[in-house]
């Protein structure tokens, strides 16, 4: 545990830690600072938290890949002030959290895959746990892909944060563009009663492919899940790629106060009970590069409300 420090700590090399306890790596930063900096870490046996990095001033990096197995939270980073980066994540069996970003000042960026693999429990019909968490943050967050499953509430938690968020490791063509030829990464959800919840940001919400698999009317007892849900954001909702999504029970996209443009490349959704695609209040353009087809919505396919610029779909509208 590094308590208080002033100054840096920096292993150049891989750092493992092997059936740790309560904790894998600890950090407080309570009175002190200086930067943390690993070529990679891999942590298991954690009963709490694997990787903590709590308070403080500096940087945190892991060059390579963090990889941590634990049973309470993977990864958790919370009020720090410093950049944040790393190769990729990875968490295991973590039933509250897989990962959590939590009130840092700086920039948060996971270079290629953030993958968190049998998050969250689920008891009869009461669902807990997130996969991953990022909030009241200040700069710029950055992931390669999200890779997210297991049994939880929400897949991908995004609130309050100041300047964007950005999905994508490749994009081959300019943005929305193109059918989304060309575009790496995205976010993969399954199992989650809201695959993406994000709320009360600022900044474009950038993202390459989304894939979604829902947990329908989950009818233990009738409990119905949700695709993507973005309200209230102060800039662009962009996805440059493809959108599928599947079983989701309730909504299958929803975007609601929207400062800025829609864009989507090819939507393809399966099996929507109440509505497919879902778009209230943007002030901006909705630009559909691609075909719609929506199999299954229950009550509405495609609601459109309170759109102030162009509607725009190029390919084919299959309801």
């Amino acid at each position: 545990a590094l308590d208080g420090s002033t100054g840096s700590f920096n292993v150049d090399g891989a750092a493992d830690f092997t059936n740790v306890g309560n904790f894998g790596f600890v950090s407080t930063g309570y009175g002190g600072g200086g930067d943390i900096s690993f070529g990679s870490v891999d942590i298991t046996g954690a009963n709490l938290v694997g990787f903590n990095v709590n308070n403080g001033t500096g940087d945190v990096t892991v060059d390579e890949s963090l990889s941590v197995t634990s049973d309470l939270v993977g990864v958790e980073i919370a009020n720090r002030t410093g950049d944040l980066s790393f190769g990729s994540i990875s968490t295991t069996d973590a039933k509250q959290t897989g990962v959590i970003f939590n009130n840092v000042d700086g920039s948060i960026t996971v270079t290629d895959d953030v993958v968190v693999e049998n998050s969250g429990t689920r008891e009869s019909w009461i669902r807990r746990g997130i996969g991953v968490s990022v909030n009241n943050t200040s700069g710029p967050v950055s992931f390669g892909s999200v890779d997210i499953s297991g049994q939880g509430i929400v897949g991908l938690d995004y609130n309050n944060n100041s300047q964007g968020l950005t999905i994508q490791k490749a994009q081959g063509l300019s943005a929305n563009t193109g059918n989304g030829a060309g575009v790496e990464g995205g976010v993969t959800v399954e199992g989650f009663a809201i695959a993406v919840s994000a709320n009360n940001n600022t900044g474009d919400i950038n993202i390459g492919n989304v894939d979604i698999t829902g947990v329908g009317l989950d009818p233990e007892p009738w409990s119905p899940g949700n695709g993507v849900v973005i309200t209230n954001n102060n800039g662009s909702v962009i996805v440059n790629g493809d959108t599928n999504i599947t079983n989701t029970g309730n909504h299958g996209i929803s975007l609601e106060n929207i400062t800025g443009d829609v864009g989507f490349g090819n939507i393809d959704l399966d099996t929507n009970t109440l509505m497919g695609v879902n778009l209230r209040n943007v002030s901006g353009d909705v630009n559909i590069d691609g075909d719609v087809d929506l199999e299954g919505p229950g009550s509405i396919g495609l609601n459109l409300q309170g759109i102030g610029g162009e509607v725009t779909i190029t390919g084919d509208l299959d309801v």
